[in-house]
């Protein structure tokens, strides 16, 4: 029988030159810094997959990275973006390639996609419409599909911000997606 290669591959799989050349011959797409068959579309568990190994436990996937996992932007940022829940002990490990905030999750706040846990969109379009500077056209790209994708869609995002005014940056963020829509 036949071996069979996983979806996503590296350069235990093959050599790092036959990866590269099945590349540019258009058989593999890269994913992050693994690479899959160009026939398969990168959905959110592919997606967590490819970040599996750069995620340390008990951290959950968010913001601009949770936005890439989600398929909202074609850009993964170059550090992670991760978070840790306060109701929760998790060592946080300074590191270059991720910036990691604690913060309070709700019931509903995250989803898995693969292995990973990651914000949902819903939360994912919040946490963007509060924090980071005023959102560029790619940026605007982004945050409008994830509140489209949202539970509830614009509508949901509103009432939620509504709901949480005594969260820092709210009236920031209702004035944002006024301007996104």
């Amino acid at each position: 029988m036949t071996p069979r290669l996983p979806l996503l591959l590296d350069s235990s799989d093959l050599p790092l030159a036959e990866l590269h050349a099945a590349r540019l011959d258009g058989e593999l797409a890269p994913l992050d810094e693994l690479f899959l068959p160009t026939d398969l579309r990168a959905g959110p568990g592919l997606r967590g997959e490819a970040l599996q190994a750069r995620v340390p436990p008990g951290h959950v996937v968010e913001r601009l990275t949770a936005a890439w996992v989600h398929g909202a932007t074609p850009l993964k940022p170059r550090r992670l973006q991760l978070c840790i829940d306060g109701a929760h002990r998790a060592r946080v490990r300074p590191s270059a390639g991720e910036l990691v905030r604690q913060v309070t999750l709700r019931r509903g706040d995250t989803e898995q996609a693969g292995p990973l846990r990651v914000t949902t969109a819903h939360r994912t379009a919040l946490d963007l419409l509060r924090t980071g500077p005023p959102p560029d056209g790619a940026a605007r790209r982004c945050i409008a599909t994830l509140v489209l994708a949202a539970e509830g869609g614009a509508d949901g995002v509103r009432e939620a911000l509504t709901r949480s005014f005594r969260v820092p940056h709210t009236r920031r963020a209702l004035a944002r997606l006024d301007e996104l829509l």
